[in-house]
């Protein structure tokens, strides 16, 4: 099963997070995220009905904190400030990313979702290939100023 586990910053409204929440569903639905573990200090709000509302409509889960998750042989403790795996792995939120995680794999990687705020098709996994084209224009700008020859 995959999930994205996250903080309560994702619940807020300003222009950044929305664009953060735009680029999380978004990559909810391109890799088939069928749970959201919220950790989040503070109990019920508007803005956690408004999320919960969003993630009902892409036909996502979502945990909150304080929970237990049993997934058969994925087990773990969902708290306010971090999501403890019966295996011994502790998992942390921070602002601006996401962790993506598998539990039939057991697989975790975090996701940073306020990177290249000024592209609207995000892509994390085009991340690499940015940078390579960004650095291959430095290097012939400055074959080009002869400071490299």
């Amino acid at each position: 099963m995959k999930f994205i586990y996250i903080d309560d910053t994702y619940l807020k409204s300003s222009p950044f997070l929305e664009t953060m929440k735009h680029r999380m569903f978004s990559f909810c639905e391109r890799e088939h995220i069928s749970h959201i573990l919220l950790s989040m200090p503070d109990k019920r709000n508007k803005e956690e009905a408004a999320f919960l509302e969003q993630c009902r409509k892409r036909d996502i889960s979502l945990i909150e904190s304080p929970a237990v998750i049993d997934w058969g042989s994925f087990q773990g403790i969902l708290t306010p400030t971090a999501f403890y795996i019966k295996d011994g792995t502790i998992l942390y939120p921070y602002s601006g990313s996401a962790l993506y995680g598998n539990s039939t794999y057991k697989q975790y990687q975090r996701v940073y979702f306020e990177m290249f705020l000024t592209h609207d098709n995000f892509n994390p996994d085009s991340l690499e290939n940015e940078l390579g084209e960004l650095l291959h224009d430095i290097l012939h700008l400055h074959k080009k100023t002869n400071h490299y020859n």
